[in-house]
């Protein structure tokens, strides 16, 4: 049966905006804020600080905005030229959407994860919102925690990133402005050589015109490799060019990846040979990975694993998604998403067309390619959903959302795209090869839209699994499908060609 979740435009536009944060920083009026000897408090959980009340603190001496209650979210723009300190402090979250211009010597602290909601708590940037220091002596400390006081050096372009890194790989640095990386010229090696062990913060930039191309085997991107230990947040990357050999492993943001991405993205073309490894974001991933996406167009040839986001995971993956177009050549294990997989995946999707060449090569692995996963074992994926068209070549696997499944769990999850294998092949609306049973719960496939009208049909392989269900595309549109919790997703006309999206990771 299906539940009716249609959003009014109100709502939809709310989608753009940040949650609902307990001290908000706008040109409304001041409410439920109390300002003494330069520090402002919230004193309720719907406070409002005027931003020229804020300004006026700030004129006169190093200011404080707090929060108690939960989030604090910017939402105007502020400039300031001399020594004076800006404070932010939220017990939650605190999210930047608008500009903060420091064109002296000045001072931030930014506080966060003050509360109990732990490390699900962040600093984040919307698309209009970053910290600009002019000045690389100026001085950025960020507290993530009660007990982390962590001053953090700036750089202003990769250069200075790289030395920084190689002096010190355990240190915290945060990029002060965008960087265009065009006078770089083409870098043979990965920017930042060094493996990074702690942490850097992009502030809500942007570095631009990167270029890689190489004929050495590694790791590849604007950083070579990353430890558990380390972080990156708050970065973006465009027009990036990535090209290499065979056996290398590359991603825009790192090649290969043991630690923390959060809010990042990559918009650009990477290109690998024979059993290279390659993501929009990562190539290799072990650690977590959490709101990061991804455009663009990746390629390989023969072997390895590509995927719109990351080529082969290992780890959590949350309110991601990819819209690059993936190309693999014969025995290659391709997703729109994700190339390889092993972990807990939610909230995410993809959009991409996904297509690899024939399976037999010898000495390689089968090729497969999923709207989402080209293949997935012991993991699980939760509310997640794929639309981008999937092609794979003869005796090959291909599946709307996965290309072929080892014993994991695929929950309230759905896909749309055209499935199609070549000759000797194995196609399913869903799943195109399931190698060892898999738990389906509240699953479901367009039988319009992806040419594979046979109910009977959601595994390739396999007839009639339980909890995979094909609907008609007036059916994917009239009502979330019967599991679909409707805090989770939702239905609008004018989202996501009218079928169910994720609230939390809309349709750009």
């Amino acid at each position: 049966m299906l539940a009716r979740s249609l959003l009014s435009a109100t709502a939809l536009a709310a989608l753009a905006t940040p949650a609902q944060a307990a001290l908000v920083i706008s040109s409304g009026a001041t409410a439920n804020v109390s300002c003494t000897f330069h520090v402002c408090s919230a004193t309720a959980a719907n406070a409002v600080l005027n931003l020229r009340d804020l300004k006026a603190q700030l004129a006169t001496g190093d200011t404080t905005v707090s929060t108690t209650y939960g989030d604090l979210a910017l939402e105007g723009s502020l400039t300031w030229s001399d020594t004076r300190r800006l404070t932010l402090y939220a017990l939650d979250s605190l999210h930047i959407d608008r500009s903060i211009e420091v064109t002296g010597p000045g001072q931030v602290w930014l506080s966060y994860r003050n509360g109990t909601s732990g490390s699900n708590a962040t600093l984040s940037f919307g698309p209009r919102g970053h910290l600009h220091f002019w000045d690389l002596s100026s001085q950025l400390t960020i507290n993530n925690s009660p007990f982390a006081t962590t001053p953090y050096t700036l750089v202003g372009d990769i250069a200075g990133l790289a030395s920084a890194v190689a002096a010190n790989p355990a240190g915290h640095y945060a990029l002060a402005a965008d960087y265009d990386a065009t006078p770089d010229g083409t870098y043979a090696t990965a920017p930042v050589p060094t493996h990074l062990t702690g942490a850097f913060e992009g502030l809500g930039h942007t570095i631009s015109h990167l270029r890689i191309v190489t004929a050495s085997h590694g790791n590849y991107g604007l950083f070579a490799s990353t430890d558990a230990a380390s972080s990156i947040e708050n970065l973006a990357l465009t027009d990036v060019f990535i090209r290499g050999t065979t056996t290398m492993s590359a991603g825009g943001i790192v090649g290969s990846a043991a630690g923390l991405l959060q809010n990042v993205s990559v918009k650009g073309t990477l290109i690998g040979r024979r059993n290279s490894i390659l993501g929009g974001v990562v190539g290799i991933g072990t650690g977590s990975i959490t709101a990061a996406q991804s455009s663009g167009r990746i390629t390989g040839t023969a072997g390895g694993f590509i995927g719109g986001l990351v080529g082969n995971m290992t780890g959590p993956i949350e309110t991601s998604h990819s819209t690059a177009v993936v190309v693999g050549g014969v025995a290659t294990v391709a997703g729109g998403l994700i190339g390889g997989y092993t972990g807990d995946m939610r909230k995410s999707w993809a959009s991409g067309a996904a297509t690899v060449g024939d399976q037999y090569v010898p000495r390689l692995q089968p090729a497969s390619a999923g709207g989402l996963v080209g293949t997935i074992q012991n993991g699980a994926i939760i509310d997640c959903y794929a639309t981008g068209a999937v092609q794979a070549g003869n005796a090959s696997y291909a599946g709307g959302l996965l290309g072929s499944v080892r014993q994991s769990r695929i929950q309230t999850s759905y896909s749309t795209g055209a499935a199609v294998a070549g000759a000797g092949g194995i196609t399913g609306g869903f799943i195109g090869f399931e190698q060892q049973a898999g738990t389906y719960v509240n699953d479901y496939w367009d039988l319009t839209t992806s040419g594979i009208s046979d109910p009977s049909k959601g595994i390739g392989n396999v007839s009639s699994a339980p909890g995979i269900t094909g609907l008609a595309d007036t059916q994917l549109k009239s009502g979330l499908p019967t599991g679909f919790d409707g805090t989770i997703w939702a239905l609008d006309p004018a989202v996501a060609g009218g079928r169910p999206f994720l609230l939390v990771n809309p349709p750009n």
